[in-house]
């Protein structure tokens, strides 16, 4: 049960984060991103363009946590992704840290929940994701 409430939890942030992304004109995006975020990045032409590119992704993500959470055990082979994509996002959000801290005035405080709310997430997701936790 505990599975279905964190990649489901983690389906609805990826397509509100998506909707947003593809949808949202620039100064609503620029709010969601503070919001998300905590930094407030020019949305150029080009940026807007990265955005929406990355914003499929991040849709895709989404409707694949979605289908994990609502079928655990038909849609399994999905696991091995949703894992490395945590595990990627996490280690590059520690790595990245200081860089939002610097430069965009990230506090150590936003930072920490970020890095967290990922560890979470991913051991949660890995440790749930045993027989019993996927029925």
């Amino acid at each position: 049960m505990l599975f279905r409430i964190l990649t489901g939890i983690a389906a609805v942030y990826h397509l509100l984060l998506a909707i947003a992304g593809l949808l949202f004109p620039p100064a609503t995006l620029a709010r969601v991103i503070e919001l998300v975020m905590g930094v407030a990045p020019a949305l150029d032409g080009d940026m807007l363009l990265a955005i929406k590119f990355a914003s499929a992704y991040v849709l895709a993500f989404g409707i694949g946590l979605a289908l994990l959470s609502w079928k655990p055990v038909h849609y399994r082979p999905l696991l091995p992704c949703v894992l490395v994509l945590f595990g990627v996002r996490l280690i590059n959000r520690i790595v990245v840290f200081s860089t939002l801290a610097e430069q965009y005035e990230v506090s150590f405080a936003r930072n920490a929940f970020g890095v967290v709310a990922l560890l979470v997430l991913f051991t949660g997701i890995l440790l749930t994701s045993g027989k019993k936790a996927r029925a």
